[in-house]
């Protein structure tokens, strides 16, 4: 199963880590089913419910909010849920700090609503979607610890879909009082003499020219919830929801049966994304739809028969014009709906990310921030 489910690929520009496990049904760096993506998640969160008493759950950005938000959502209602983020934030307290191997290190955890939620809850869930050596975990609760007493008493868990811990590791976070929840374990393997043998080429600029089509926006009731600064896990999805309902009231005549449609989520906001997408798979027969999202990770692009990464494109970011961000593996859709909680998406960002849509007949923007 892990064979089937994760591919190798080739990370550049990282001198910490030359390799990325890419999960083939994650709904992140290639196209997958909304649908089959969060059922994949609901599996981790149908794992993380069984714990006795109330939880919370902090999810790692940017691959595994939609899994931490999706697990979440099993768990109940009621789970208060958070993830941290690459963004920078105004006007609030943040505890950064270092994810020593992935290509942008820095990220913060908001602490506003962190001591009051840790006081409430009997375990605390640390949700990412891959644990290789559990350092970046054992990093992090550590800081959380010293500024939180709190944590001390509280039954800490490390959650993630593949678990390569090693057995010598698993027992220093045992010895910390750190316990491992996944949906599947696997031996420890670094993959770094693979990946270092692979050769592969980089994403490249889109061409764009003057008749690009441009991005139709849809007027919704804005969320008014940042999974940044946290909240209770049911608001989140039931405004989801709401979302997912007026759009395909307002949109649904638009798609026909046996089109491709496209959910894309961007950087961070996953959830909604896969969220939207599910509910256009559940609704209409005959549809072919697809989910992932835009990431800041530059990945190696080979046609290699078992490389994940087949193309890819180095787009604008829609959180800050001046860096880039990819997307890999586009194919030819009928329809793509573009889910973001930037808030405001530049022109050129719109522009070079219609580019590379070029043949879709209609493109539609979802802003849910």
């Amino acid at each position: 199963m892990i064979e089937n489910v994760y591919g190798v690929a080739k990370r550049h520009n990282n001198k910490r880590r030359a390799y990325l496990l890419v999960n083939r049904l994650q709904g992140k760096h290639v196209p997958t089913s909304p649908m089959g993506a969060l059922d994949m998640a609901q599996k981790l969160g149908e794992k993380l419910k069984k714990l006795e008493g109330k939880s919370m759950v902090i999810a790692f950005a940017e691959t595994a909010t939609a899994i931490g938000a999706a697990a979440a959502e099993v768990m109940g209602s009621e789970v208060f849920f958070i993830n941290t983020t690459r963004e920078p934030l105004t006007d609030v307290h943040c505890i950064e700090f270092l994810e020593e191997h992935s290509h942008a290190r820095e990220q913060s955890l908001v602490a506003e609503k962190l001591e009051k939620e840790i006081g409430k809850s009997d375990n605390v869930i640390f949700l990412d979607d891959e644990l290789s050596t559990g350092k970046t975990m054992s990093n992090i609760i550590r800081k959380l610890k010293e500024r939180y007493s709190a944590l001390n008493g509280k039954k800490l868990i490390v959650a993630s879909l593949l678990n390569r811990v090693s057995e010598e590791n698993s027992q220093k976070l045992k010895s910390m009082g750190i316990y491992e929840v996944y949906l599947w374990k696997t031996e420890e393997d670094n993959y770094e003499e693979y990946a270092e043998g692979l050769t592969t080429t980089v994403a490249v600029r889109p061409n764009v020219t003057g008749d690009v089509k441009t991005f139709e926006k849809i007027k919704i009731n804005k969320m008014g919830l940042n999974p940044r600064l946290g909240f209770k896990i049911g608001e989140y999805v039931s405004k989801c929801k709401e979302i997912n309902e007026k759009i395909i009231r307002d949109y649904g005549e638009v798609i026909k049966s046996g089109e491709r449609i496209l959910v894309l989520g961007t950087e961070e906001c996953m959830y909604p994304a896969l969220s939207l997408g599910a509910a256009i798979e559940k609704k209409f027969d005959g549809l072919k739809v697809f989910s992932h999202a835009t990431t800041r990770s530059p990945i190696g692009i080979s046609d290699a028969p078992e490389y994940p990464i087949k193309m890819g494109y180095k787009i604008p970011s829609f959180y800050e014009e001046s860096r880039m961000t990819y997307i890999y593996n586009v194919e030819k859709y009928d329809i793509v709906f573009v889910v973001t909680d930037a808030p405001s998406p530049s022109d050129k960002a719109l522009k070079v990310l219609a580019s590379v849509f070029g043949e879709a007949k209609r493109l539609f923007l979802v802003e849910v921030s």
